[in-house]
């Protein structure tokens, strides 16, 4: 039997992501203590979807994309993607790692 695309969305998908980024979460949790993790971010649009992707770089290690918000809500409300919606899309997933402000020290800058 033969797998289709649709046999890999939906549950198996879900799945997938939510053991890659456990896998992901523990190793970068591993050295925040040592090296501190940088978060990076870019904004786009993709076929009128407007996103924020994120990724985080911590040690010796490949940068890891933890997030791809969809702001759509955010702008169909007559929003933008400006600095301080970026921030605060930023301080959910830093909280995410570090709900107790206990590893990191949190600073924002805008480039």
């Amino acid at each position: 039997m033969t797998n289709t695309p649709v046999d890999y969305s939906g549950e198996l998908l879900n799945l997938k992501f939510e053991n890659t980024y456990q896998s992901n979460r523990i190793a970068i949790m591993a050295q925040v203590a040592t090296f501190g993790l940088g978060w990076l971010g870019d904004g786009g649009t993709n076929q009128r979807m407007p996103l924020i992707n994120m990724v985080v770089i911590y040690g010796n290690a490949n940068t890891v994309l933890v997030s791809i918000c969809d702001c759509t809500d955010h702008i169909s409300e007559g929003g933008k993607k400006d600095a301080t919606y970026i921030a605060e899309m930023f301080q959910e997933n830093v909280n995410e790692f570090d709900p107790d402000d206990r590893n990191m020290k949190h600073e924002c800058h805008l480039l």
